[in-house]
């Protein structure tokens, strides 16, 4: 067992502050139980009795997003990471670019907001969209692969220095969404979604837990954007 010294950022309708816990735990223990944990025994490094901490989670496999938060400054899937993989000191907060309920609870449905106008429904499997080749052939069966691989966990939004949920700009997440019909969809992805803001940083291929190539992706939704632009040209 090794002791872990845990900032974790918190917010209850105040205004955010740092509290510092000390967790005991085997290195193989996921960032998950930790909080579980602390949950059980909400005493701060103080020694005060705390509430506790608020956190999501669903699955429990890595594959429904709900426990994505910031660690040590990334973005992250709780239930994936293990303690034995960090620092001894980490730092978790609320995921960036979402608004935030309470401590590690952020509101993400913005992000099923934006798939609605785009007619693609929310999924959550965890198609491992790398080990068929067949498949990946056609950019449109690529493209409902990737849409497959993807858990809507917002890491790539989190990421993202453009995005900001209060803004139009819709980010990796409808670039994905839209790629197997970005054609039939450019008016809505440049007038509404704003895709043609995206300035290239490629923060959100690094952020993306499923390693879905979001680089590819952005190269086929602004070559078609190109392309419509310079139809609405030349004709």
């Amino acid at each position: 067992m090794d002791k872990y010294h845990v900032k974790i950022k918190r917010d209850a309708g105040k205004s955010p502050y740092w509290e510092h816990f000390e967790a005991s735990l085997d290195d193989a223990a996921t960032l998950i139980q930790m909080l579980e944990e602390l949950q059980r025994k909400p005493v701060n490094q103080k020694g005060e009795k705390v509430y506790p901490v608020a956190f999501e989670s669903g699955c429990g496999k890595g594959v429904c997003g709900a426990c994505t938060a910031l660690v040590n400054g990334e973005p992250v899937l709780l239930c994936q990471t293990r303690v034995g993989q960090l620092p001894k000191t980490i730092t978790i907060e609320p995921v960036q670019g979402f608004p935030v309920i309470r401590d590690l609870v952020v509101n993400r449905e913005i992000i099923f907001e934006n798939l609605t106008p785009l007619k693609m429904a929310p999924l959550l499997t965890d198609f491992e969209y790398k080990t068929n080749r067949d498949l990946q052939q056609s950019v449109q069966s690529q493209a409902s692969i990737f849409y497959e691989a993807c858990i809507q966990c917002g890491a790539c939004l989190a990421v993202c220095p453009q995005y900001d949920s209060s803004k139009p700009f819709g980010g990796a997440l409808v670039a994905l969404a839209a790629l197997e019909s970005v054609h039939e969809k450019l008016d809505i992805l440049v007038n509404s979604f704003k895709l043609q803001d995206c300035d290239n940083a490629q923060a959100c291929v690094k952020a993306c837990p499923k390693d879905i190539p979001l680089d590819l992706v952005w190269g086929q939704v602004k070559r078609a954007i190109t392309q419509g632009f310079m139809k609405s040209i030349f004709g």
